[in-house]
């Protein structure tokens, strides 16, 4: 299970029990808020639950009585809740580099809708706000927002009945929004501590630290990771360029050497061996390498400029033009 499906049942269970057992009554809205329950049962995709909403909202706005709209009202926060995690999973699933499409930023539109709907009834599940702010977050405009939900949600004593996967998630995700250094360190620092086996967590502290020039504490967090985790080719990839950084180009090289045995099909080490070889003045290492990574990524622009460079440092003029005029 992902983590986002895994989100979607937790989210999910939290609202089981909302809904009171309904009164049996005749009157307005009742054929209504009948339908909608039946639909809800036999709901097996997005298009039934848009019809279960559509059904509740008309039952509420025609006048159930008191109890029975209680609890279309319940079951309504129940359905939204749903389909918001239905499409942030359709969202959460794509790269980061393509959350731009129009299409995307509508399914992100549609579900954040959901969540404010959501959260604008009393004794809302706290979830919720863990979920909106993850939407938020993927918008540099709303990431004011995201925080300050977080911040709304670790203030409420429910929080401490969510799961402690959860909980580090929120922590981890506190953390990346935070302006004051010292603040993020405790975030991540409470995500660790609440999950001290999961690798994102000591990554992303990883990341963080490495920002603030902390290096060595940086590749302790990675050590930590490659020791749970000895085939995580991407912390050896990170390590290396942590690596490089402290100016530890042997030991960022081994780091890759591991990163191509356990992703040989990767083109990132080659890239950064490439690069690591011109800051060691071998020019004709480094352009093997830049070879490598065309062969994956043909026309690549950046291993393009580097290999022109590479070429004009070991004399091989032609070939650098070749490359240049490609760019």
């Amino acid at each position: 299970m992902n983590r986002w499906m895994w989100f979607r049942a937790v989210l999910l269970a939290a609202v089981v029990g909302l809904g009171s057992p309904r009164a049996m009554a005749e009157g307005n809205g009742q054929e209504e808020l009948d339908e909608a329950l039946r639909v809800k049962v036999t709901a097996e995709n997005l298009r039934d639950l848009n019809q279960v909403v559509e059904l509740l909202e008309t039952a509420i706005d025609e006048g159930l009585d008191v109890e029975n709209s209680d609890f279309a009202e319940q079951l309504l926060v129940e359905v939204l809740l749903e389909r918001s995690a239905q499409l942030a999973a359709v969202v959460q699933s794509v790269p980061m580099q393509k959350l731009a499409d129009p299409q995307l930023q509508r399914v992100r539109g549609l579900a954040v809708t959901d969540l404010r709907r959501v959260l604008e009834y009393d004794g809302a599940p706290v979830q919720a706000k863990v979920l909106l702010a993850q939407l938020l977050s993927l918008s540099g405009d709303e990431q004011a927002e995201a925080l300050k939900l977080l911040d709304e949600m670790f203030e409420d004593k429910a929080t401490a009945e969510l799961p402690a996967k959860m909980q580090a998630e929120a922590y981890s995700l506190r953390a990346t929004l935070q302006e004051d250094p010292a603040k993020a360190q405790a975030d991540f620092d409470a995500a660790i501590k609440l999950e001290p086996n999961e690798a994102q967590h000591r990554m992303a502290r990883a990341d963080f630290l490495r920002r603030q020039g902390k290096l060595d504490e940086a590749v302790a967090d990675i050590d930590a990771v490659v020791e749970q985790n000895p085939d995580a080719a991407g912390a050896f990839l990170v390590r290396a360029q942590v690596q490089r950084e402290q100016n530890k180009l042997n030991e960022a090289l081994a780091s890759l050497d591991k990163a191509t045995a356990l992703a040989p099909s990767a083109p990132e080490p080659y890239q950064q061996r490439g690069e690591i070889y011109r800051l060691q003045d071998d020019p004709s290492k480094a352009i093997e390498q830049f070879n490598r990574v065309l062969q994956m990524q043909p026309g690549f622009l950046l291993t393009l400029i580097h290999r022109a460079e590479a070429y004009l440092a070991n004399k091989q003029y032609d070939e650098a033009l070749v490359d240049i005029e490609a760019v």
